[in-house]
């Protein structure tokens, strides 16, 4: 049963993010700490999955790379990154589980009501911060994108393929080195990876169907149902 969920949770994520855009880690972590018990083995599952996703897309959006714009906001992200994984060891497993709550409520009420409402100046300072903060909540939870998303909404406003070629990019990079950190840290491990070569299945299935549904189905409809799902997820987490 459990191998079959991270299947099914694998390819729902992945039909989400072929029709909306929408990230693939938000889906997975309403699910994923609850089959493996862990908020951070959970992460690093989710990691795999996002790593995975972005190999896929960096290669079919490789030439609209514009690498100038993806290292800048890396350096944020690993120095943050590593930091918060430092001091994973010292928060326990419900506290974990309260901050995912209260992430994902934040994150939920965020993409609700405020996303199209904030701006940001693409400058080389909040290219640093937006690259830090997508670090904290990509290396706890592994829901790297909001804040990076923003940072290249704003940077690249007028050309769909060079932002997902750019955002693509600092995913396949950043998901590397994460992953890279937590198996150095014991954080994924072999029962990590087999549950990541469960879930591949799912992956491919959500991409065949996901590309199926693209033109039939509405994104901003199905954007909000993933954003109440987040919140009522998040407030579970928290009570």
């Amino acid at each position: 049963m459990t191998a079959l969920l991270f299947i099914l949770m694998a390819m729902l994520g992945t039909i989400v993010q072929t029709v909306s855009g929408f990230g693939f880690a938000i889906i997975a972590m309403m699910v994923f700490p609850l089959l493996t018990g862990d908020v951070a083995a959970a992460a690093a599952i989710s990691g795999l999955f996002a790593l995975t996703n972005a190999v896929f897309n960096t290669f079919k959006y490789r030439q609209e790379i514009d690498w100038k714009f993806v290292f800048l906001p890396l350096i944020g992200y690993a120095i943050l990154s590593t930091i918060s994984l430092e001091i994973i060891g010292a928060i326990s497993n419900e506290g974990m589980m309260r901050f995912l709550g209260i992430a994902m409520v934040l994150l939920g009420i965020y993409f609700m009501f405020f996303q199209s409402k904030m701006t940001i100046k693409p400058t080389k300072v909040n290219a640093l911060i937006a690259g830090g903060l997508s670090g904290v909540l990509g290396s706890l939870f592994a829901i790297a994108g909001p804040p990076i998303a923003l940072f290249y909404t704003m940077l690249i406003e007028n050309n769909k393929f060079k932002y997902l070629g750019c955002i693509n990019a600092y995913f396949l990079i950043s998901n590397a080195y994460v992953s890279i950190l937590r198996f150095h840290t014991g954080i994924l491990g072999l029962e990590e990876l087999h549950c990541w070569g469960l879930g591949l299945l799912g992956l491919i299935l959500g991409r065949i169907i996901g590309g199926l549904l693209l033109n039939k189905v509405d994104g901003k409809l199905i954007k909000k149902l993933v954003y109440c799902v987040t919140i009522f997820s998040g407030i579970c987490y928290l009570i």
